[in-house]
């Protein structure tokens, strides 16, 4: 009893530490712009790693925004997340400001209303996103 308790406490507190690892590294991947690497990285976290939580997904997704790619952007957002809103205004406003048509269209999704159509916008977090957009 008490063996395989003891050894499902250390291959759960492996799991924690390779995830953790993982994590460091997209982080400084994303840190020093490496955004080919942290695409790859994101993408293998995605398919064996479980998701990460809300705080760090977040950062994640707001670099990723703040660095150009697209591609980067698109497989974080792809990523499983411990949240359910993957999107905060903030990120909006970061590509807005930086005037990335790409990622503002990628940030508004595709299950979404055109930002081209205003009516149909039911919450005041869409309202605003899509006014973000008129003024850029």
């Amino acid at each position: 009893m008490y063996k395989s308790l003891l050894c499902s406490i250390a291959l759960n507190t492996a799991a924690y530490l390779r995830c953790c690892r993982w994590s460091g590294a997209i982080a400084a991947a994303l840190e020093r712009k490496h955004f080919s690497a942290a695409k790859l990285l994101t993408n293998r976290h995605a398919k064996h790693l479980p998701a990460p939580d809300k705080r760090e997904y977040n950062c994640r997704l707001m670099e990723s925004v703040k660095g150009d790619p697209e591609d980067l952007a698109r497989a974080m957002l792809n990523m499983k997340c411990d949240t359910r809103t993957r999107v905060v205004w903030k990120m909006y406003e970061c590509a807005c400001r930086r005037g990335n048509a790409p990622i503002v269209v990628l940030l508004l999704g595709e299950e979404t209303n055109s930002p081209n159509r205003p009516y149909g916008l039911e919450s005041t977090y869409l309202k605003r996103s899509y006014l973000a957009v008129l003024r850029w």
